[in-house]
């Protein structure tokens, strides 16, 4: 067997079904453990064996528990019990393996078949009351079956109190949201209100009202900043369009716009200082109209008045052509 599995199937250990053995001068339950031994470039150079108390082995596996009910055995093909913490059930048939043959343990029967043909699963069974039994197949054995069951109520009882113990985690998180969403998240929403009622303010025109400072270097702190700088770049922009017309209204059309426009703002200080030249001279051509208009009128007043001396010499001659008529 050693030789078929290592040297020939090139499995890297093996080990025999339970014999009974002499270990010690002892006549004991013994298993056999084979690896092969190799050189460094991987030639097969021969095979170790060892020999260890069987009882060991099941002591070792029985050691691994779910729960308080719950029991690790192995069973090899032929259905005898490899480990098990009951030693009277140890190295011969199991007890519920004549009861799986009894139709009112059924369960233990289809338990049996799903471990005799499947190398691993999942399952329920009864045997005292409601189980759960997990079983995988043993590499490097005879088709030796690991099982490890436990009680159904022990389980979900488990499972329920984690599911109890996730829901408490659960609500003291969330409690603890809202604690950090009352303590964080409400005033930084109330900051947010203030920076949104001065907009609404700026779109009523409102550019006189400070806006109030915020002098925490977050998020909400540069949104106050950058509102305050954009509701100072509109009251200087207003202020300076302002003075150039009150300028242009006191017959100013020399005035230009000095504030600094950055941006689209600087299409608007383009027009205004278009506006502006454009006024001056139609103004100024306004101005030289008036002029010429009023030096039409001097000639005008000029021609008249020497019409009214010629009419004046005109009315004398006629009277001393009369007195001349009256005296002939």
């Amino acid at each position: 067997d050693y030789y078929q599995a290592i040297a020939v199937r090139g499995e890297k250990y093996y080990f025999t079904d339970i014999t009974l053995g002499q270990i010690d001068d002892e006549m004991v339950y013994t298993i056999n453990y084979a690896a092969p031994i190799r050189s460094n470039s991987g030639e097969f150079l021969g095979i170790l064996v060892c020999k260890k108390d069987a009882q060991e082995v099941s002591d070792t596996v029985v050691s691994t528990k779910v729960g308080k009910l719950g029991m690790t055995f192995v069973m090899d093909n032929n259905g005898q019990c490899i480990a098990h913490e009951d030693k009277n059930q140890l190295f011969k048939r199991v007890e519920f393996l004549e009861k799986s043959n009894n139709p009112q343990f059924s369960s233990l029967n289809r338990l049996w078949e799903r471990m005799h043909d499947e190398t691993e699963g999942f399952t329920e069974y009864e045997l005292d009351g409601k189980r759960f039994a997990a079983f995988t197949t043993i590499d490097g054995s005879h088709n030796w079956t690991l099982a490890v069951t436990t009680s159904q109520a022990e389980f979900m009882a488990d499972t329920n109190k984690a599911v109890f113990l996730f829901a408490v985690i659960t609500l003291v998180m969330l409690i603890i949201s809202s604690l950090l969403v009352f303590r964080f998240i409400n005033p930084i929403t109330s900051r947010i209100e203030k920076i949104t009622d001065r907009i609404g303010l700026l779109a009523a025109g409102d550019l006189t009202t400070p806006v109030e400072e915020d002098l925490i270097n977050d998020e909400v702190g540069r949104l106050t900043a950058s509102t305050k700088q954009l509701i100072n770049e509109f009251h200087n922009i207003i202020g300076d369009i302002r003075n150039a017309l009150s300028e242009i209204s006191l017959g100013n059309l020399t005035v230009e716009t000095q504030g600094e426009y950055r941006g689209d703002f600087i299409s608007i200080k383009q027009a205004i200082d278009q506006g502006i030249t454009r006024t001056s001279k139609m103004l100024m051509q306004i101005t030289y109209t008036a002029e010429e208009v009023a030096r039409g009128s001097a000639q005008m007043s000029e021609g008249a008045i020497g019409l009214a001396q010629g009419a004046a010499e005109q009315a004398s001659s006629v009277e001393e052509l009369f007195n001349t008529v009256s005296n002939l």
